[in-house]
C-alpha cells in the first residue's frame, strides 16, 4: 500500500460502512496487539472498553493534529505520515464506538484532505465527497448534533448548494439558537446569495454571543457596506 513516489502510507479513504468494520479486522487476531485484543474479546465491560479505547485513539489523533510528531509520542510507525495516521486513528475510533461525534470528527478530517487524495476509491472523488457520507451517517444517529448540522451545511454551501445549506442552518439554529458558528455560516451563505440585509441580524447575534469571533465582524462589515448601513461603524 506504500506510495511508490513518497515511500509512505497514503491517505486511505474508506466509506463509512468500510470504516465501521476496521476494528474487527485490526483486532481480529490474538497474535496482534494482544492486550487490546484480550480486552475487546473478554466479554466483560465490552462497552466500557470500546468507548475508552475509542476516546484514547481520538486523543492521540488530536495530539498529532496539534503538532506532535509520531516520534514525539513514542510511536514507531515507519512509512506513515502524520495525516495518514490521524485518518486511520479516526477510522479505528469510529469503528469501536460509532457515535455521531466520531462521524463528525472523521468528516472534518476528510474535508481537510486534498482534492485528489481519494484515488483509492472505486471512482476518483474528493475528501469532501466522502465527508458528506460521514456527516449524513452521523445525523442518522443524532439528527440534532450541533456541529454535524453546521459542518454539513458548510459542506453544502461550499459545493454551491446554498438553498439546501440555508435549510440545514435554519434547522440547526431552531435546535441550537445560540450556536455561534451556525449563525456565522448562515450569515455567510445569505451574503454570498446576494442577501446582505438578511445576513446582518445573524452576524449581529453571533458577535453578541461570541465577541471574539473575527469572521463574524468581517462578514458584518462587508454586509453593512453593501446595504449602506453606517450605524455604529466606529466599533467595526
Amino acid at each position: 500500500m506504500l506510495d511508490p513516489t513518497t515511500g509512505t502510507l497514503p491517505n486511505v479513504v474508506l466509506f463509512p460502512d468500510q470504516a465501521q468494520m476496521l476494528s474487527a479486522v485490526v483486532f481480529a487476531s490474538p497474535h496482534t496487539t494482544s492486550d487490546v485484543w484480550a480486552a475487546l474479546h473478554s466479554g466483560q465491560s465490552t462497552y466500557e472498553v470500546k468507548t475508552a479505547t475509542s476516546s484514547a485513539l481520538l486523543t492521540l489523533a488530536r495530539r498529532i493534529q496539534e503538532g506532535a510528531s509520531i516520534a514525539d509520542l513514542g510511536l514507531d510507525i515507519p512509512h506513515c505520515s502524520n495525516d495518514a495516521l490521524v485518518l486511520l486513528l479516526h477510522y479505528l475510533a469510529l469503528s469501536l464506538f460509532p457515535s455521531a461525534s466520531a462521524f463528525n470528527d472523521t468528516g472534518v478530517v476528510l474535508c481537510g484532505m486534498s482534492s485528489n487524495a481519494a484515488q483509492n476509491t472505486p471512482r476518483v472523488v474528493s475528501g469532501r465527497d466522502v465527508a458528506r457520507l460521514y456527516y449524513e451517517k452521523g445525523l442518522q444517529i443524532d439528527p440534532t448534533h450541533p456541529h454535524l448540522l453546521s459542518n454539513f451545511g458548510s459542506l453544502l454551501k461550499d459545493a454551491g448548494h446554498n438553498t439546501s445549506a440555508v435549510g440545514v442552518f435554519n434547522h440547526a439554529l431552531q435546535l441550537h439558537p445560540e450556536l455561534d458558528i451556525a449563525l456565522v455560516n448562515m450569515a455567510n451563505t445569505l451574503k454570498d446569495m446576494g442577501r446582505p440585509a438578511d445576513a446582518v441580524p445573524y452576524y449581529l447575534k453571533a458577535v453578541t454571543i461570541n465577541p471574539g469571533l473575527v469572521d463574524a465582524y468581517c462578514g458584518l462589515s462587508m454586509s453593512m457596506n453593501a446595504i449602506c448601513n453606517w450605524t455604529a461603524r466606529g466599533n467595526l
